[in-house]
């Protein structure tokens, strides 16, 4: 039958045909699993899944998958089947390829509403109208042979293996649609078998009902269709006759495209300048002169062919020429200009804006009346032909008057229409703009003066004070130039002086006195380096034993005096003292210490001004000792010596 089919379909479709190719996909209409069973009471027409192969029982252990797809309900009429290919999911077995056959049926059978539980691989009990191994239809029709009645010829034969999907396609699978396409009556779908010998050998393969939609059962037919060529339309335009700027509609009329895609529209010749496509048929232009307009339609399977024309032939058209004087540049206080008109009389003027005043017959511009401005005048000619117009650009300058104010130094001059002016006052002059036009200006001329400023600053050893450009650190007088907001010289004469702090002390029994007067004074435990609470007086007597010195403060600049050994039970102490130098002092890092004498053993200590211990060192039988400052950072640093019952302390400067 499906040779007689496939004879058939060639026979009708013989002879040359332009076709279109397409497919569509097909889903089961449907599908069931024959149980191997003695008496037809197991079925799973709406689960979810398909079953083919032998199980592991030792009894009624065949499976066998059977699908029905609606062919002619899916493929359009006139169709000639190219093509077919059937594709299952399968989602559980052992993964031992075997062999699995596509064979058509030959009796009608039935879907049911059984849906097996678990696995579904043992059914479930039958409803009426399932198909099972002995019913076509459960329970009133039976299949000639048990297990199904289908072709002895497999229509295609495929190994399936891991979970995957798998497709079933040759001609014979091709020739089964075909013929189910043209005789719907025959349609009874497919049944596949699988490894019916060896136990375990079953594979699960997803139903139309299976809740992964792409996992379901899918046959795509491949087929073509019979192009039909687009009809040779009718043109028509909406102005066969056009003025030139005129837009025109070019509508098709008549015809259809049938299996073409566009109507393309062409200059010049049919298939000659592309000038626009699309599948409505309609088409704006703006000829330029007499032209012809051909269309088609074009696209898909069609071949091109005739096209229809049109033609249009533009209309007599008028001369809207003119111009006025001077190229239509002049100044607001001048007279009427009048246009001089050589095309087409008896026309209309206008204006782009409404700053010029302009008479729309006769184009006269009244120059008193206008602002100045660049305009578009435009000439739009009467009409008695193909209506046109022309557009001259007309200028008209300012005479402004200009009042200005202008400020220079006492002394300086500003040149102001030929003269040297150096007196305020108010003076007027009228010159001529870069357009010709008078321009009048009132200058209003003031005098500014300039400064000559003396100050004096007092500063702190070693700071310094900023004039202009200049870092000033050292005492005298400097002078700098500056410019005030009026852009005048201004003198500045600073004196500057440093304000030197005084920081000796006088020892008197166990008495100490700054040398300073006048002055703010703190005195310093040199031991913690700490500001002695309430010793703010020019004399300090400490009621301990200890090293002491005083901060002095001079016009807010201070410094610290060295510190002094002050032993109370030993007034005499000052006797012991050592008599310290050290050099270089400020500096940059190795330091010489002579001590007086040669000594035994001595400590040496240095300490922050805050009282901090930041280095100590030993001097063993010597009368000098050395110290490498050059790790500290820059600053003043304490120093004390105590050699036996002699103490000494000095300042020393790390830069």
């Amino acid at each position: 039958m499906r040779t007689l089919y496939a004879s058939l379909l060639c026979l009708l479709f013989s002879f040359p045909l332009i076709t279109a190719a397409q497919s569509v996909t097909i889903t089961p209409s449907q599908d069931n699993t024959l149980y191997q069973s003695t008496n037809g009471t197991l079925s799973n027409g709406t689960g979810q899944f398909l079953f083919s192969g032998r199980t592991k029982q030792a009894s009624n252990s065949l499976r066998r998958t059977v699908l029905q797809f609606d062919i002619a309900g899916n493929v359009p009429a006139g169709a000639t089947i190219t093509g077919a290919t059937l594709t299952l999911t399968m989602n559980k077995g052992t993964g031992v390829s075997h062999a699995h056959s596509l064979f058509a049926l030959s009796q009608a059978w039935g879907e049911g509403s059984t849906n097996a539980s678990g696995n579904e691989g043992s059914g479930g009990a039958s409803t009426a109208n399932s198909a099972t191994w002995i019913h076509t239809f459960f329970s009133g029709s039976n299949w000639t042979t048990a297990g199904g009645d289908f072709a002895a010829t497999a229509s295609a034969i495929t190994n399936v293996g891991g979970s995957n999907s798998y497709n079933w396609s040759s001609p014979a699978v091709t020739a089964d649609v075909q013929g189910w396409y043209a005789n719907p009556s025959t349609n009874f779908g497919w049944i596949l078998t699988g490894n019916e010998t060896t136990a375990g050998s079953a594979k699960r393969f997803a139903s139309r009902e299976n809740p992964t939609s792409s996992a379901r059962p899918r046959l795509v037919v491949t087929y073509t269709l019979p192009c039909a060529d687009p009809d040779i339309p009718t043109l028509s335009a909406s102005a066969p006759t056009f003025c030139p700027g005129e837009t025109i509609d070019i509508t098709v009329t008549g015809g259809s495209l049938n299996d073409a895609t566009a109507w393309h529209l062409y200059e010049t010749s049919c298939g000659g300048t592309l000038i626009a496509s699309n599948a409505t048929g309609q088409f704006t232009v703006t000829p330029t002169g007499a032209t012809s307009y051909f269309v088609r339609g074009e696209g898909g399977c069609v071949t091109p062919g005739s096209c229809a024309t049109v033609s249009v032939t533009p209309g007599p058209s008028e001369d809207p020429s003119f111009s006025y004087p001077s190229n239509g540049i002049y100044c607001a206080s001048q007279a009427t200009e009048t246009p001089a008109i050589t095309g087409t009389t008896g026309g209309t003027f206008s204006s782009s804006s409404t700053g010029l005043t302009i008479d729309p017959s006769s184009g006269d511009i009244f120059l008193g009346l206008s602002l100045p401005g660049s305009y578009q005048v435009t000439y739009l000619t009467p009409g008695i032909d193909c209506q046109d117009s022309s557009t001259v650009t007309v200028v008209i300058n300012d005479t402004p008057v200009v009042n200005d104010t202008v400020a220079i130094c006492s002394g300086d001059s500003l040149l102001f229409d030929g003269q040297s002016l150096k007196v305020a006052g108010d003076y007027t002059a009228v010159f001529q703009s870069a357009a010709g036009c008078d321009s009048t200006v009132n200058l209003r001329l003031d005098l500014r003066t300039a400064f000559n400023v003396n100050e004096s600053v007092a500063i702190c050893p070693g700071d310094s004070v900023i004039l202009g450009t200049q870092v000033i650190k050292v005492p005298g007088t400097y002078t700098e130039m500056f410019q005030t907001s009026a852009g005048c010289d201004s003198t500045v004469n600073l004196q500057v002086s440093v304000t030197n702090v005084e920081v000796a002390l006088s020892k008197t029994d166990s008495t100490l006195t700054a040398a300073a007067v006048d002055a703010s004074y703190q005195w310093i435990d040199c031991t913690t380096n700490s500001a002695i609470a309430g010793a703010t007086s020019r004399s300090f007597t400490p009621t301990s034993s200890g090293e002491y010195a005083v901060e002095v403060e001079v016009n807010g600049c201070v410094d610290t005096s060295e510190c002094v050994v002050v032993d109370i039970a030993n007034s005499l102490r000052d006797e012991l003292q050592l008599d310290l130098m050290a050099a270089p002092n400020p500096t940059e890092g190795v330091l010489q210490i002579r001590l007086g004498q040669s000594f035994q053993e001595a400590s040496v200590k240095v300490y922050s001004l805050q009282g901090q211990l930041i280095l100590t060192n030993e001097v063993r039988n010597s009368d000098q000792a050395q110290l490498d400052l050059s790790p500290l950072s820059s600053g003043m640093y304490i120093i004390s010596i105590q050699a036996g019952d002699k103490w000494g302390s000095l300042k020393v400067r790390k830069e």
